[in-house]
């Protein structure tokens, strides 16, 4: 079952390894992870959830010889703990792990079992009677821890958010996210992405950026060719670069806010501002979209723009 899972999900972690292997990784967001964080799971809560887990897990062990779904649900158990194991080795060697995402899955797993244990021992042969009255009510008790954990979720921000934020009126229309889809974008405006299926030039965030996307190169070289005064050179920059061609410039506000990593800094985060001049983009390697003020397609200039730039711009091209 392990084995088919892995196979099913290679599409999603195959392309991320390759990537890997081939330029390189920077899991940002790892380096805080140090060795007083590895400890065992939180499990078993003294509540009615913790009650469900703990039934789950004990009805797991005691069916795994004789029902295929417990002897499922506990290896997927172990290999969640295992991969705890492998995640604390990597912190012990400097080498951290976003391993306790996976501790996510326990109580699912912990809820289904307790639905088989329960579900075997009521099939045990008792009075049909004690059938009909157990069988709901240990559906309902597997439904209400379910019904816990969201109950939990709906109080928290991240609930708030998904409830309140709605996706602009001007992007809605259907045509506009094929219009723009794949694009490369190179903006101040963060939560583009979950409007539009696009890419950022540069994640807002460190920790949230790809890990073979050399996002402190990205913010050295946005930085730098944002104190240029040539529309020329910064247009030729932003289309011909060792990362990614640039396809469209989106500024709502009047600077673009970066949060870089700061380990092993007391704050997670060294805020960086990088600033262009709107004039850089009023000239004909831009050309206004409808869509918004600010949003603009580029055009990249041809070869003949190189000859007009400096000493100095050629050398850093």
């Amino acid at each position: 079952m392990l084995g088919l899972t892995a196979l099913v999900s290679a599409p999603f972690w195959a392309p991320l390894i390759a990537t890997a292997l081939r330029v390189g990784i920077e899991p940002l967001q790892n380096r805080w992870y140090e060795p007083w964080m590895a400890a065992l799971p939180a499990l078993m809560a003294p509540d009615l959830v913790g009650l469900v887990q703990l039934v789950g897990l004990a009805g797991c062990i005691y069916y795994f010889r004789r029902v295929a779904a417990a002897r499922a649900i506990a290896l997927l158990w172990l290999a969640v703990l295992g991969w705890n194991l492998v995640g604390y080795i990597g912190i012990m060697v400097d080498t951290p792990l976003l391993y306790e995402r996976m501790n996510h899955l326990l109580l699912p797993l912990s809820i289904a079992g307790a639905a088989v244990a329960l579900g075997q021992a009521i099939d045990w042969g008792g009075p049909e009677p004690w059938r009909r009255i157990v069988h709901p009510a240990a559906v309902c008790l597997v439904l209400v821890a379910h019904g816990q954990e969201f109950v939990r979720f709906k109080d928290t921000e991240l609930y708030d958010l998904a409830v309140t934020t709605k996706t602009p009126d001007a992007i809605l229309a259907p045509e506009v996210a094929d219009a723009y889809a794949g694009a490369v974008f190179l903006t101040d405006y963060v939560e583009l992405n979950a409007y539009l299926p696009v890419f950022y030039f540069i994640n807002h965030n460190a920790h949230f950026a790809h890990p073979s996307s050399h996002f402190r190169e990205r913010l050295k070289f946005v930085s730098l060719i944002s104190r240029s005064n040539n529309p020329a050179f910064v247009a030729w920059m932003l289309s011909h670069n060792r990362f990614d061609a640039v396809d469209y410039v989106w500024f709502v506000g009047r600077a673009m806010t970066i949060y870089d990593d700061n380990f092993p800094g007391p704050a997670p985060y060294n805020v960086v501002s990088i600033t262009f001049e709107r004039r850089l983009f009023e000239n004909s390697f831009y050309v206004p979209e409808p869509l918004s003020t600010g949003f603009y397609r580029l055009r990249a200039p041809d070869q003949r723009a190189v000859q007009q730039f400096s000493t100095l711009e050629l050398d850093f091209e």
